[in-house]
């Protein structure tokens, strides 16, 4: 057993999955902000609470219980048959048109990059994302893919190979 402690205010398909599926196996669900994480630092620190949030949330919840972040594993090898692309690390610097992702986890995120297309004409989000990547050093090691047109995008939740979850993830 144990007990959901969920970001307030912040409510993707995914925190709604796993909310949904600690209520249905009688889970308690706590949900709370990060600056109040620190009251629930026993929780955290038995392995009883289980963060779900934002990055930034999660990290927190973390620290607070010990717990040094995992490497990051985008793409994990034996996932790769079920991608239906190809997705390679590049340097930055030979990125001239390609979905683009950081190695490290939301250093910025993934988006389309075009080299041709004028910085001025993306849209807000876009251009956050632009700009990151355009920070990088030349030589910053990036995953790249083909673009691609998806219909849905969905997420699982195994633990132990057994399915908790799934959800649409995009909108």
């Amino acid at each position: 057993m144990f007990t959901i402690v969920r970001q307030k205010d912040f409510s993707p398909v995914e925190t709604r999955v796993a909310t949904k599926y600690a209520l249905l196996n009688d889970n308690p669900v706590i949900t709370t902000t990060i600056r109040e994480l620190d009251l629930h630092v026993d929780g955290l620190r038995s392995g009883d609470y289980l963060p779900i949030g934002s990055v930034e949330f999660v990290r927190r919840a973390m620290r607070l219980a010990g717990i040094q972040e995992p490497p990051n594993i985008t793409y994990p090898s034996v996932l790769r048959p079920f991608l239906k692309r190809n997705v390679e690390q590049r340097i930055a610097g030979s990125v001239f048109h390609a979905f683009v992702k950081p190695i490290e986890t939301k250093l910025f995120t993934g988006f389309v990059f075009d080299a041709m297309q004028d910085p001025q004409t993306l849209d807000e989000f876009t251009a956050e994302q632009h700009e990151a990547f355009m920070s990088l050093p030349a030589d910053h090691l990036v995953w790249v893919s083909e673009v691609m047109k998806w219909s849905a995008e969905c997420r699982y939740y195994v633990r132990e190979g057994k399915l908790l979850g799934y959800g649409r993830y995009d909108d």
